[in-house]
């Protein structure tokens, strides 16, 4: 009994719990006409204090002798804007925000100061009444600056500032601008950091070289089997031969602009480049007529999706070039509510956490909340969603620029599935942040998240499940999977250097974490849970076997009888074996309703076998290649039995997931697809019905066995429309 208990009860802390948080949409408050942009977030009001600048400040001997800056104290709250140097009309256009909740006096105070230490004086004053605040909502334009004039203690104008004063929710469009209050004890060269922040990656095109022929190369024979090979180099990557010792005998530049760029899989046109010799190359009997050459094609492939994420859980499938996309489907709207329960990552039992959101092209940042293990966002953000068989990545991190730290620490991740989404209907949920280490999983707090799917109309959207997932360049013109694998990992270097030069950066650490960078290897514990799928999947046959041999068997003659006159019945009435199995198939889906799936899946420890996995399996899972075990000979044998196996693992998941993507048509997984499925199910009984059985059978062979001249590199609308159901690997870590 004890052991029972142990086990069952580090899964509960890991359980989806759904929440009934007070967010804008289920409250129903507007606070004076806020739209929507709230509807998803708990509506949180901030007083914003926008400094603009400030004219004829007095100075120690005269104008421009003062080193002006402005202080912001609401009660034990304070902030400064930065200092301007030898300025008498400085300008700081800086935004301060403060959380309404949070303000005890009811008395905003300005104070103009001068930094030079000998004085230090305060050059003016400037007090709001809170109460007397105007209130602004997202619908108004912004409310324009005004001057005040400053007073001393005795009341005397001295200079004026420059400033705009109002309320306004997390929806302003000063919000991702503004510094707020309770992170005044970050450095001001840091605040950026804290910033929230809209990121978009780049197009990636394909560049394909098609390497033809060489002309009149000249050489100096070193060796009588002299190999030739050529190198690429692109920026910080080349692609060569593995020769590590080799002489250079020509060389050409082609700017990558000069290259065809195609949509389709029309071939390039064939160029002739004159390649430069080196000076090691010495002229045939001072022929300087020789000139040698390479021939080869160049293009710029913009019909290809290049993936930066896993693509089991890719959240986009356009091609590069934006006159391809797809028609957008709906809109994902998404509120990152709060945090508990987030462990300490610095020194002082302190964590600033902030979340990133990433779906498609967009990257969403929030702010950063300073020195809370339960920080509150309340941000929202939205999507154009083109297929809804896409995944949604989350995490959350701890803001190391803050405190000049090596990383950002990473603490957890969720990914949730668009395609199980009810179209239209709100969902709140409580996300476990789970974190497998090499000694085990450990929880890492809780996220709540609030998000919705929205779609207008309902046909565009079915007809997605009868397109193919991919462009169509990817099955007429196809890559290999080393060219995928090898693009993916470009793609993430190329994501990681530009995020990291943004502001505020998206650090290396991040992107990859978001974008599952490392490749997933031979382990013990998804060997074993691949396993366990498989007999998931095989029980069924097997529990059909057991019941034909009862039948057989005769244990209970009722049944036996019943399924020999069904027999007969249908071997003399042929014409209703399919409406009949079509119905009976409808019958269990109706059946499969009430065992339909009550929360959206996420992370299963049991079927992930975390809990069961030893020490030893999970630091063989975090063992890199090449293993850090010391023996040479061992860790070669080693490291080539865990990638063959790793593959052949593979592609055993490969078929489950195939057969779990059939399963999931009856089990309302994806609801809108289990839908669909039932209709088709009995418009395909109504005209089995209507159509003689033997007319049916011919048509399906003549289809199945039909001439390759009749056949489309397309894959036919069956096989797109399995693709993208889920399986159980989306619920596997």
């Amino acid at each position: 009994m004890a052991n029972n208990q142990s086990s069952k009860k580090p899964n509960a802390d890991f359980n989806l719990k759904e929440i009934s948080p007070s967010i804008g949409v289920r409250t129903g408050k507007s606070h004076g006409g806020i739209t929507n942009a709230t509807d998803l977030v708990e509506t949180t009001l901030f007083l914003y204090v926008r400094i603009v600048r400030a004219e004829d400040l007095p100075g120690i001997t005269g104008p421009n002798t003062c080193d002006p800056y402005v202080d912001l104290k609401v009660g034990g709250l304070k902030a400064t804007t930065l200092c301007c140097s030898r300025n008498s009309n400085p300008e700081w256009n800086q935004v301060f925000a403060l959380a309404k909740a949070r303000i005890q006096e009811p008395t905003l105070e300005i104070l103009v100061k001068d930094q030079i230490p000998r004085f230090g004086e305060i050059l003016g004053r400037l007090s709001f009444a809170v109460s007397d605040i105007p209130t602004r909502v997202p619908s108004d334009s912004s409310l324009a600056p005004q001057w005040y004039w400053l007073e001393d203690q005795k009341g005397s104008g001295l200079g004026r500032l420059m400033l705009s004063i109002w309320i306004g929710t997390q929806a302003d469009e000063a919000f991702p601008e503004a510094r707020h209050l309770e992170s005044t004890i970050i450095n001001a060269h840091n605040v950026l950091n804290t910033h929230s922040k809209i990121y978009l990656s780049p197009r990636i095109w394909c560049l394909r070289v098609n390497l033809i022929q060489a002309q009149d190369l000249l050489y100096e024979d070193t060796a009588e089997n002299s190999e030739i090979f050529v190198q690429a180099t692109l920026g910080s990557f080349t692609f060569r031969r593995q020769n590590e010792h080799y002489r250079s005998i020509g060389k050409c530049s082609v700017p990558v602009k000069n290259a065809d760029k195609r949509l389709d899989g029309a071939p390039p046109s064939a160029k002739w480049y004159n390649l430069e010799r080196p000076n090691i190359i010495t002229e045939v009997q001072n022929n300087a007529k020789v000139i040698s050459k390479l021939n080869m094609k160049l293009s710029l492939d913009g019909g290809y999706h290049i993936f930066d994420e896993d693509p089991c859980f890719s959240s986009d499938l356009n091609p590069t070039v934006p006159r391809l996309w797809r028609s957008s489907v709906g809109v994902f709207e998404l509120g990152i509510l709060n945090a508990s329960g987030l462990p300490a990552m610095k020194i002082g039992n302190r964590t600033d956490a902030y979340c990133v959101a990433k779906y498609g092209p967009k990257w969403v940042r929030t702010r950063t909340v300073i020195n809370s293990l339960n920080p509150k966002w309340n941000e929202q953000y939205t999507w154009d969603v083109y297929d809804l068989c896409t995944f949604i990545t989350i995490a959350v991190f701890d803001n190391g620029c803050l405190h000049d730290s090596a990383v950002d620490a990473r603490i957890g991740k969720v990914r949730i599935n668009l395609s199980e989404m009810i179209t239209n209907r709100i969902y709140t949920y409580s996300f476990p942040l789970a974190e497998l280490q090499p000694s085990g999983l450990k929880k890492m707090g809780e996220i709540e998240l609030a998000f919705r799917f929205s779609c207008p109309d309902m046909a565009n959207l079915l007809k997605l499940y009868l397109i193919p997932k991919l462009p169509r360049l990817h099955f007429s013109n196809p890559l290999s999977r080393t060219q995928l694998s090898g693009l993916r990992k470009q793609t993430i270097m190329l994501l990681s250097l530009r995020m990291s030069k943004a502001e505020p950066a998206l650090r290396r650490e991040v992107v990859s974490y978001m974008l599952d960078s490392h490749e997933s290897l031979w382990s013990m514990r998804r060997g074993r849970a691949d396993f366990d799928r498989i007999k998931a999947v095989i029980s069924g046959f097997v529990a059909l076997q057991t019941q034909y041999n009862k039948i057989c068997e005769w244990e209970n003659p009722t049944s036996s009888l019943m399924v020999c006159l069904i027999i007969f019945v249908l071997i003399f009435e042929p014409q209703i074996v399919l409406p009949g199995m079509l119905i009976c198939l409808i019958l269990d889906i109706i059946l499969q309703y009430q065992k339909r799936p009550s929360l959206l899946s996420h992370v299963d420890l049991q079927l992930s076998r975390v809990q069961a996995a030893s020490v030893d399996e999970l630091e063989e899972e975090f063992d890199p290649i090449p293993s850090k075990f010391e023996d040479r000979i061992i860790r070669h044998r080693y490291d080539r039995l865990r990638i063959v196996v790793g593959r052949l693992a593979a592609e055993m998941a490969k078929f489950v997931t195939r057969v779990e993507k059939l399963q999931s048509f009856v089990t309302w997984q994806d609801p809108t697809a289990t839908f669909l499925f039932m209709i088709l199910c009995l418009i395909g009984g109504i005209v089995t019905l209507i159509v003689p059985f033997q007319v049916i059978i011919s048509v399906c062979f003549l289809y199945l066995l039909r001439h390759p001249r009749f056949r489309s590199p397309i894959p036919t609308l069956f096989e797109n429309w399995v693709s993208r159901m889920p399986s159980k690997l989306d619920s596997m870590t």
